[in-house]
Protein backbone atom coordinates (compact mmCIF):
# COMPACT_ATOMS: atom_id res chain seq x y z
CA UNK A 1 0.00 0.00 0.00
CA UNK A 2 1.22 3.48 -0.82
CA UNK A 3 2.21 5.69 2.06
CA UNK A 4 0.73 9.13 2.63
CA UNK A 5 4.11 10.80 2.14
CA UNK A 6 4.60 9.13 -1.25
CA UNK A 7 1.14 10.18 -2.40
CA UNK A 8 1.74 13.71 -1.08
CA UNK A 9 5.06 13.93 -2.94
CA UNK A 10 3.43 12.75 -6.18
CA UNK A 11 0.61 15.28 -5.86
CA UNK A 12 3.08 18.07 -5.07
CA UNK A 13 5.19 17.12 -8.11
CA UNK A 14 2.15 17.19 -10.40
CA UNK A 15 1.03 20.57 -9.06
CA UNK A 16 4.54 22.06 -9.41
CA UNK A 17 4.87 20.69 -12.93
CA UNK A 18 1.51 22.20 -13.85
CA UNK A 19 2.38 25.58 -12.33
CA UNK A 20 6.01 25.86 -13.48
CA UNK A 21 6.13 23.67 -16.58
CA UNK A 22 9.29 22.26 -18.06
CA UNK A 23 12.32 24.51 -18.25
CA UNK A 24 13.27 25.46 -21.80
CA UNK A 25 16.92 26.12 -21.00
CA UNK A 26 19.56 24.70 -18.70
CA UNK A 27 17.87 21.35 -18.11
CA UNK A 28 19.84 18.16 -18.89
CA UNK A 29 16.94 16.46 -20.67
CA UNK A 30 16.26 19.51 -22.83
CA UNK A 31 19.91 19.68 -23.83
CA UNK A 32 20.01 15.93 -24.52
CA UNK A 33 16.92 16.22 -26.72
CA UNK A 34 18.40 19.13 -28.66
CA UNK A 35 21.65 17.22 -29.18
CA UNK A 36 19.73 14.14 -30.36
CA UNK A 37 17.71 16.25 -32.80
CA UNK A 38 20.83 17.95 -34.12
CA UNK A 39 22.58 14.62 -34.65
CA UNK A 40 19.52 13.13 -36.32
CA UNK A 41 19.26 16.00 -38.81
CA UNK A 42 22.90 15.74 -39.81
CA UNK A 43 23.56 11.99 -39.64
CA UNK A 44 20.22 10.34 -40.40
CA UNK A 45 20.46 9.88 -44.14
CA UNK A 46 19.79 6.68 -46.04
CA UNK A 47 23.23 6.59 -47.57
CA UNK A 48 26.23 4.27 -47.49
CA UNK A 49 27.84 4.40 -44.08
CA UNK A 50 24.65 5.48 -42.31
CA UNK A 51 24.95 2.54 -39.88
CA UNK A 52 28.33 3.85 -38.76
CA UNK A 53 26.93 7.38 -38.48
CA UNK A 54 24.09 6.03 -36.35
CA UNK A 55 26.53 4.19 -34.10
CA UNK A 56 28.56 7.39 -33.83
CA UNK A 57 25.45 9.37 -32.89
CA UNK A 58 24.58 6.88 -30.15
CA UNK A 59 28.14 7.05 -28.85
CA UNK A 60 28.07 10.86 -28.75
CA UNK A 61 24.72 10.87 -26.93
CA UNK A 62 25.78 8.30 -24.34
CA UNK A 63 29.10 10.00 -23.67
CA UNK A 64 27.49 13.44 -23.39
CA UNK A 65 24.96 12.09 -20.89
CA UNK A 66 27.72 10.42 -18.85
CA UNK A 67 29.76 13.63 -18.87
CA UNK A 68 26.77 15.68 -17.72
CA UNK A 69 26.00 13.23 -14.93
CA UNK A 70 29.61 13.16 -13.77
CA UNK A 71 29.74 16.97 -13.67
CA UNK A 72 26.54 17.11 -11.62
CA UNK A 73 27.87 14.58 -9.10
CA UNK A 74 31.27 16.19 -8.67
CA UNK A 75 32.55 19.59 -7.77
CA UNK A 76 34.72 19.77 -10.88
CA UNK A 77 34.31 22.58 -13.35
CA UNK A 78 33.15 21.61 -16.87
CA UNK A 79 35.68 21.62 -19.67
CA UNK A 80 35.54 24.85 -21.65
CA UNK A 81 37.00 25.08 -25.12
Amino acid sequence: MLSVSLISAAVAAIVLDFLLGEPRRWHPLVGFGRLAGWLEQRWNAAAPGSVFKGAGAVLVLVLSEEYTEAMQESELEPIRT
